[in-house]
């Protein structure tokens, strides 16, 4: 009987678990990854995860390294992404390598339905038995690879959100863009040179921000005039983070407790700007600094609005990511409004609101199918705008497609 094939984009813990369970389930599978392996939690490498290294892998990857002897850490270390990737993700690639065929560095640029337009056979797609067809890109040359079923686990990192109030760019952010820092900065490291010495504004109220603003209290502490400016919509008088109650992450809990001590002290190195919005970003008029205007939230009593001017030499913006859809632009992907994630899995997501990530069940591999059949959006990046997505729910909604997918194979050879 002919293999389907299964082609992967995105080599991350998602992408790579689809990898193991795809092999597993006797599938004829392709791997692309636009750069190398994980290399999207490579950009945070130097931030320690929350949940301990038991909650990230996954029975069938833990099976995979054994069979290879591979040295593992104990299930409660809590390690940092590079250890991660070091120990777990980079292993796992190179064990899949004797299964599967896995492509570093090559882009898959769009995705058709064969040679059907985005209008054409709507609900009826599955009839017309076309496979996919993806334009890639490998050192400048392009190609076509063609597959049965598809499985985009891109992720979201680092597609940031802007800066301005509202969710688009306020005046200024654009001609600024270069001097601002959208992803978590290694303060620990090289970078934290440029934010000696200097005062800095931070856009943000997750964890991301509250990582942030721990260090560079800490070099504030160390170099005198590191004045920092913390900006957040969030106006609770108890501080920027909110806290969990009864937290089983006690890393993740002690972060949002210093986060906020440090908001709400009465030390000079960090001003908090509570429930304030960046309304405009000027260079200043000596080349080096941005004048940045902050517009309160709070309704005034009078019919002036309350604006607050600060001169800052460096912007660090911690304020989310967002999915890259062009990859599906041709393809009947129904996409909720809201989150623009996938509708069904949005849905499910927007009754969990204001639940811990924690404490998500995982959904049933029905929420993840959309009008086009045999294409699936697993990961961060099904998640849309969303939060609350945490790794090992991931794993757990790839085993139920496979399981899914597997039985209908066994079923009808014929079906996706």
């Amino acid at each position: 009987m002919h293999r389907k094939h299964v082609v992967i984009v995105g080599a991350g813990p998602i992408g790579l678990e689809t990898a193991v369970q795809a092999s597993e389930a006797g599938f004829k599978v392709t791997l692309y990854e636009k750069r190398e392996v994980a290399h999207n939690l490579r950009l945070w490498g130097h931030v320690r995860l929350f949940t301990p290294f038991g909650m990230n892998v996954s029975p069938q990857g833990i099976q995979l390294l054994a069979e290879s002897n591979a040295a593992l850490p104990s299930s409660d270390a809590l390690l940092t992404g590079r250890e991660f990737v070091k120990v777990y993700l980079e292993p796992l690639a190179n064990a899949l390598r004797k299964r599967i065929t896995i492509h570093d560095n090559c882009s898959i640029r769009a995705i058709s339905r064969g040679d059907l337009l985005k209008g054409e056979a709507i609900g009826c797609r599955e009839s017309q038995h076309s496979k996919f067809r993806l334009l890639v890109e490998q050192n400048g040359r392009e190609s076509v690879d063609t597959a049965d079923l598809v499985f985009d686990c891109t992720g979201v990192y680092p597609n940031q959100n802007w800066l301005g109030t509202g969710g688009i760019p306020c005046p200024g952010e654009r001609s600024v863009q270069d001097r601002i820092e959208y992803s978590l900065p290694d303060l620990n490291g090289d970078a934290a040179k440029k934010y000696r010495g200097t005062s800095v504004l931070v856009v943000g109220s997750g964890y991301s921000a509250a990582t942030t603003i721990c260090e560079l209290a800490s070099i504030a502490n160390q170099s005198p005039g590191t004045i920092i400016h913390w900006a957040t919509r969030r106006c609770d008088p108890q501080g920027p983070i909110s806290r969990v109650k009864h937290d089983p992450l006690p890393e993740r809990d002690e972060l949002a407790r210093q986060a906020n001590r440090l908001a709400t002290g009465q030390g000079r190195a960090i001003r908090w700007h509570r429930g304030y919005v960046v309304e405009h970003l000027q260079l200043h008029q000596d080349g080096t600094h941005i004048v940045a205007t902050l517009r309160s939230l709070e309704k005034p009593d009078s019919q002036s609005i309350r604006t607050e001017q600060i001169e800052v030499g460096q912007i660090v913006a911690q304020v989310g990511y967002r999915p890259d859809r062009s990859l599906h632009d041709e393809l009947q992907i129904h996409e909720c409004y809201a989150t623009s994630g996938p509708i069904k899995l949005a849905a499910f997501l927007l009754g969990q609101q204001g639940t811990d990530c924690l404490s998500v069940p995982a959904c049933e591999a029905d929420t993840f199918r959309n009008p086009e059949p045999g294409y699936y959006i697993l990961g961060s990046k099904s998640y849309g705008r969303n939060t609350q997505f945490l790794m090992q729910t991931g794993y757990e909604h790839v085993a139920k497609v496979f399981r899914e997918l597997s039985a209908a194979c066994q079923s009808s050879p014929s079906m996706v």
